[in-house]
């Protein structure tokens, strides 16, 4: 309890196909799925992405980013965070 991770979601790009480009993604929202026992910021400064450890929770709690649907199209990714 009272730990913190940070969480960032990345996108990639390699237009025609010779160069890359990795831009953190600063539209996303931010949830958690237990929380009773851990929170994460939508707040756009240093804490965006900062999940924090309520409780000790019994399994891993995902954490989960959303791009908005005014992309084009809507994006899902999920990561874990284990608070002990």
């Amino acid at each position: 309890p009272g730990n913190s991770q940070q969480f960032s979601a990345f996108q990639t790009s390699a237009p025609n196909g010779c160069a890359f480009a990795l831009s953190n993604l600063q539209t996303v929202t931010w949830t958690v799925s237990d929380t009773v026992n851990a929170s994460i910021s939508n707040t756009h400064d240093v804490t965006f992405g900062v999940a924090t450890c309520i409780n000790a929770a019994a399994s891993s709690i995902t954490v989960t980013a959303t791009t908005p649907p005014s992309n084009p199209v809507k994006v899902t990714a999920t990561g874990s965070l284990t608070c002990n």
